[in-house]
């Protein structure tokens, strides 16, 4: 795999993503929806983010945890990192359905695979992906921390810490999900087949795990179908705990990636 090539397609296949539905369609819905957040965003807002998220966390992981996420650093910061935490399956949905099905269908792989492998097309595409969440998260994060900063009684150099140690958290979720999407773009015809066929297949794995935790009451394989298992493992202050969530991102990543090339090569085209 030649690096120039790689880079290359990435940095073509970005500016096509962001000039087109391809790319816009996760970009513009965050980039308005967080705008209007954090324009409404005041010390009233704060306060009532702080106390939601408090028992929303406490509920979910234990109320040390909450109060670390929630008195400790920035309000909204947090919040921001566990809204998106949560809405991630949708914007890797939305932002990788259409890595491969488009251009397997109209034969423009065909041209491609003249000048590159097969291998260095893979990786283009799932990480011109992966950077467009890249490009939503991390800059709409950095606004949204320079904002913070005005609000809270932290220093500016913490709060930046703290975005960076969130951003990995969620990029490292993200790339697992953008994996899983790679599996299914590689099998659909069209973009709109795989974000329905990823959608489908993903509400359909939540359900298979649900139906075995409440029937079997215990961990089983099952339950390893989908990285949100670990979310809360993320979600944790504990850094320990989080860690350990990281690292099994980083496999469901291979594993996902490595079923989706394991296709992809395959594929005619």
């Amino acid at each position: 795999m030649r690096l120039h090539h790689l880079g290359l397609l990435i940095l073509f296949d970005l500016q096509y993503a962001l000039s087109r539905p391809k790319g816009l369609v996760f970009l513009l819905p965050f980039v308005i929806f967080w705008a209007v957040i954090s324009y409404q965003f005041d010390q009233s807002a704060s306060r009532w983010i702080q106390q939601l998220g408090i028992v929303f966390i406490t509920a979910l992981i234990d109320h040390a945890a909450a109060t670390r996420l929630f008195v400790d650093n920035a309000p909204l910061l947090s919040f921001y990192f566990i809204f998106n935490m949560n809405a991630m399956p949708l914007y890797a949905a939305l932002a990788a359905c259409d890595q491969f099905s488009s251009d397997l269908g109209s034969g423009y792989f065909r041209l491609l695979g003249n000048r590159c492998s097969r291998l260095e097309i893979f990786f283009a595409r799932y990480l011109s992906a992966l950077c467009v969440l890249l490009l939503g998260l991390g800059g709409m994060g950095l606004i949204i921390a320079i904002l913070c900063s005005g609000h809270v009684e932290q220093p500016v150099i913490d709060i930046l810490a703290y975005l960076l140690a969130i951003e990995i958290k969620i990029l490292l979720y993200a790339a697992s999900l953008v994996a899983f999407m790679a599996v299914i773009s590689v099998i659909a015809r069209s973009a709109l087949a795989a974000l329905f066929l990823g959608g489908l297949c993903y509400m359909a794995l939540l359900v298979i795990i649900f139906i075995n935790t409440w029937t079997d009451n215990s961990i089983t394989l099952l339950n390893y179908l989908l990285p949100n298992f670990f979310k809360a493992s993320l979600l944790h202050t504990d850094w320990s705990e989080a860690i350990r969530g990281m690292a099994a991102m980083s496999v469901y990543t291979m594993v996902y990636g490595a079923l989706a090339w394991w296709v992809f090569r395959r594929r005619l085209f």
